[in-house]
C-alpha cells in the first residue's frame, strides 16, 4: 500500500491535498466541509427556490442540501448515541433550524424537508462507519481501539459501537439490508435531487413533467436504454396501456406502480407525501388497495375463529353430557356398594326383597335371576 502524507488542509470543495512516497502530488475528494459556507457574513442570506411542495428546487439546492449534510455529521446538531424520533432529539432538531435560518432564506413549508433530509443523511453518514468499522470477528474492545473518525465525539463513537452489537440492532440491520437489496429502479439523476431535475425540465419545455415522464426520463441513460430489466418491464407496460388510451397518465403510473408507500410519493423527491401530492381521497384509496389483501386475510381469520368457537361449544357440551354420565355412573355405583352390604349384613329373610329394591333404583334389574 501507498504511504500517503497530507500535506494541505481540506479546501471548500472538499478535496485534500495529498503526496506519495516518490513526491507524486495528487488530490482526494474527502468530506464536503463548505467553509466558505460557514464562514459567510452573519448578515447575508442565500435564497432557496422551492416548487409547491416547499421542496428546493433551484441551482442553490444542491448547495443546500450539501450543507445539511455537513450538519447531519456534526455531533453538535446530531448526536450518534440518540434517536431521532424519540422526544430526546427535539432540542437539537430546534438547534439545527436555528444554524439553518442563519444561512438560508426558506419558506416555513420547507422546514420539513429540513428535518427529513438531515434524518437521511444521518442515516446514511451512520451507515457508512457501520460498513467501515464494524467487523463480526472483532469485539468491541478491539475495534474502540482503533482510532476513531476525525469529528466525532468520543461518548457518541463508544455508544455507537456498543449499539452494533445488540440484538435490536442485527435484527433492524438485517431488516434494512432486505430493504435496500428489493431497490430496482435506481434512477440516473446522480446528485441532482429529482424536484431539481422537474424545475428544469419546466423551464425547458414550458410544462411540468407528470411522474409517468420523470419516470421514463430519469431511468433511462444517455444512449437510450434503461438502468435495468425491471424498468424496462414497467415502461413497457406503461406503454401497452396508454396504446389503449382509456387511461391518462398518472393512473398509467399508479397501475403500473402500485400503491405508494406511507410518507413519500415515487418520482416526486424528497418531502411531498400521498396525501399532500395526490390527495387525501387518492391517499386514502391508495392505503385501501394496500390493505385489501390483508382484509381477506383478516375475514378469513375471523371465520377460522367462530368455527373454532362452535367445535369449542360443542365439546364443552359434551363434556357436560359425560360428567352427567359419570356423576349418574357413580350413583349407580355407590347403590350397588350399598345393596352389597345389606347383603351381607342383613337378616336372613329379608336380605333378598331389600336387594330387588336397590336394584330397582339401579336400573340394573334386567338380566338378574328373580328366583
Amino acid at each position: 500500500q501507498i504511504e500517503e502524507e497530507v500535506i494541505e488542509e481540506t479546501d471548500y470543495d472538499g478535496f485534500t491535498t495529498y503526496v506519495d512516497k516518490n513526491g507524486r502530488r495528487f488530490r482526494r475528494r474527502g468530506p464536503t466541509v463548505l467553509a466558505d459556507l460557514w464562514n459567510m457574513d452573519p448578515n447575508e442570506k442565500i435564497d432557496v427556490e422551492v416548487n409547491k411542495h416547499g421542496t428546493p428546487c433551484g441551482p442553490e439546492s444542491g448547495l443546500f442540501a450539501s450543507f445539511l449534510g455537513v450538519v447531519a455529521r456534526n455531533g453538535l446538531f446530531t448526536p450518534l448515541e440518540l434517536n431521532w424520533r424519540k422526544a430526546e432529539f427535539r432540542p437539537y432538531k430546534a438547534k439545527i433550524l436555528d444554524l439553518v435560518q442563519t444561512k438560508f432564506r426558506y419558506p416555513a413549508a420547507t422546514t420539513k424537508w429540513i428535518l427529513s433530509t438531515v434524518n437521511r443523511r444521518w442515516s446514511d453518514y451512520k451507515t457508512k462507519l457501520k460498513s467501515k468499522y464494524y467487523d463480526p470477528e472483532l469485539s468491541i474492545e478491539e475495534i474502540l481501539a482503533i482510532p476513531k473518525p476525525e469529528g466525532i465525539i468520543d461518548t457518541h463513537w463508544q455508544t455507537l459501537v456498543n449499539r452494533w452489537y445488540t440484538e435490536d440492532f442485527q435484527r433492524l440491520s438485517k431488516i434494512n439490508a432486505e430493504n435496500a437489496s428489493n431497490m430496482k429502479t435506481p434512477h440516473t439523476c446522480g446528485r441532482m435531487s429529482i424536484a431539481r431535475w422537474k424545475a428544469i425540465k419546466t423551464k425547458e419545455t414550458g410544462k411540468e413533467p407528470d411522474r409517468l415522464e420523470t419516470f421514463e426520463d430519469t431511468h433511462t441513460r444517455k444512449n437510450g436504454t434503461y438502468v435495468n430489466g425491471y424498468t424496462a418491464t414497467l415502461i413497457e407496460k406503461a406503454y401497452t396501456l396508454r396504446q389503449e388510451g382509456s387511461f391518462d397518465n398518472e393512473q398509467i403510473f399508479q397501475k403500473v406502480h402500485g400503491p405508494e408507500h406511507p410518507g413519500r410519493v415515487r418520482c416526486a423527491g424528497l418531502g411531498p407525501t400521498p396525501s399532500t401530492y395526490l390527495g387525501p381521497s387518492c391517499s386514502s384509496a391508495s392505503i385501501n388497495s394496500t390493505t385489501t389483501s390483508n382484509s381477506n386475510e383478516v375475514d378469513a381469520l375471523r371465520s377460522e375463529v367462530i368455527e373454532l368457537r362452535n367445535e369449542l361449544a360443542e365439546a364443552k357440551s359434551e363434556v357436560v353430557e359425560l360428567r352427567s354420565g359419570m356423576d349418574q355412573l357413580q350413583m349407580e355405583v355407590d347403590t350397588l356398594k350399598t345393596c352389597s352390604c345389606n347383603i351381607f349384613v342383613g337378616r336372613r329373610g329379608q336380605w333378598r326383597v331389600q336387594f330387588v329394591h336397590y336394584l330397582h333404583q339401579a336400573k340394573v334389574l334386567h338380566g338378574v335371576d328373580k328366583r
